[in-house]
């Protein structure tokens, strides 16, 4: 997706995956299945060969932890969860409605390599199949978030452009 300010979001989805965790002393195993995406940022509006491009480049750098934080906070979760069909909530099974966000969060993890614009989602279920519900719906639910965001700010600073129109052409008119 693309957020109106120029950040570009590119998501690429990977395969289910079994992550197996054993107890070595009592010879039990307990199997979890995963599933994983790939979000990748940029910053898009500029030439990348002025020295402006380059310090956005840093600036965005920097702001890829936040990226990365905004991926688990309950506000994208709770959205997440109007994409998770009745089927795909297997983690949820026997745990109240307002303790689902929770039960994403445990089993979310959203990652970014060191000096990179890509994000690693990953979530932990009982089903594969609802590992790659789960990283789907977080992934469109915090592409929403950007984009609401973006809508939201973009929406006040025209209103703040147009309250200055209308005192410019007041002002005009009077002289």
């Amino acid at each position: 997706g693309v957020g109106k300010n120029g950040d570009v979001f590119f998501f690429k989805q990977k395969t289910a995956y079994e992550i197996k965790e054993c107890d070595w002393s009592s010879d039990v195993c307990s199997s979890d299945l995963a599933a994983s995406a790939s979000l990748l940022v940029i910053q898009t509006g500029n030439d990348v060969m002025e020295p402006a491009a380059v310090s956005q480049s840093g600036a965005q750098q920097g702001l890829m932890p936040t990226y990365e934080k905004l991926i688990t906070t309950a506000r994208v979760l709770e959205g997440a969860l109007r994409y998770v069909a009745p089927e795909d909530r297997v983690d949820m099974a026997d745990v109240p409605r307002k303790e689902w966000p929770k039960v994403l969060q445990r089993n979310l993890s959203a990652d970014t390599d060191h000096f990179t614009n890509i994000i690693e989602i990953e979530y932990l279920s009982k089903d594969p199949g609802a590992a790659v519900s789960v990283v789907n719906a977080v992934v469109q639910s915090y592409l929403d978030f950007m984009e609401e965001t973006h809508k939201g700010t973009a929406g006040r600073f025209i209103e703040v452009l147009e309250k200055e129109k209308t005192k410019l052409t007041e002002r005009l008119r009077v002289k």
